[in-house]
């Protein structure tokens, strides 16, 4: 628990960041669609080269593009003490009061702990619980929240904050993987005093996408 409440906090202030201040580094850079897993096939240290071992794997990744998707993050810090590396990802355009981000941790060569976030700020609450997605014709309950395992805030001017981390597990995994090979996925984020409701934006699509592939890719094995 400790673990996500600090992830909650240190995406949050990525996301804030750089979606208020504006980020640097183009959303659309690191894995792109059209990068095929032929195309990272041939990379050196690549460990996973058979197409058809990875058949059966919920979003297959090659060492090209997991290097692609970690050298994407917006933002990359090393702890002394904890020896761990920590990558952030994060949209920088509000949509309907809506972002969304990401947080891999790795240690020793291998994921410490995996993250995807949700950050709403706007006039007013609409104390959300719900994020649910509509894709490839089927609906996919993302994540529910407690009020407990939220985290709010009131900042200047009165603007409102919310946000939801969810610790991916194979479920997670499948709604995200399908949100992503389709074009016209979009979200349903759901509260007692309101809904936000829409498809993706490209860049949020490109960040969920680059976050994603690094959270797959170092579950499958593969090495930073």
């Amino acid at each position: 628990m400790k673990k996500a409440q600090n992830v909650a906090l240190s995406i949050t202030i990525a996301v804030a960041m750089l979606a208020l201040a504006g980020c640097s580094q183009s959303a659309d850079s690191g894995v792109s669609p059209e990068v095929s897993a032929e195309q990272g096939a041939g990379s050196a240290g690549d460990a996973v080269t058979d197409q058809s071992s990875r058949s059966d794997q919920v979003w297959p990744v090659t060492q090209y593009e997991l290097d692609s998707a970690l050298s994407s993050a917006s933002s990359k810090e090393y702890d002394d003490f904890d020896e761990e590396t920590t990558y952030l990802w994060a949209a920088t355009q509000f949509a309907d009061s809506v972002i969304f981000g990401g947080q891999v941790d790795t240690a020793g060569g291998s994921a410490a702990f995996s993250a995807f976030v949700v950050y709403y700020s706007a006039d007013d609450w609409i104390f959300f619980d719900t994020l649910v997605v509509r894709a490839g014709g089927q609906t996919y309950e993302l994540s529910t929240w407690e009020s407990y395992e939220k985290g709010t805030d009131v900042g200047n001017g009165g603007i409102v904050t919310e946000y939801g981390v969810v610790s991916p597990g194979p479920s997670e995994d499948e709604a995200i993987a399908a949100l992503l090979r389709d074009d016209s996925s979009k979200f349903r984020l759901s509260g007692s005093d309101g809904t936000v409701e829409r498809a993706f934006t490209t860049e949020e699509r490109q960040v969920i996408r680059n976050w994603f592939t690094a959270h797959r890719g170092l579950a499958e094995g593969l090495v930073p």
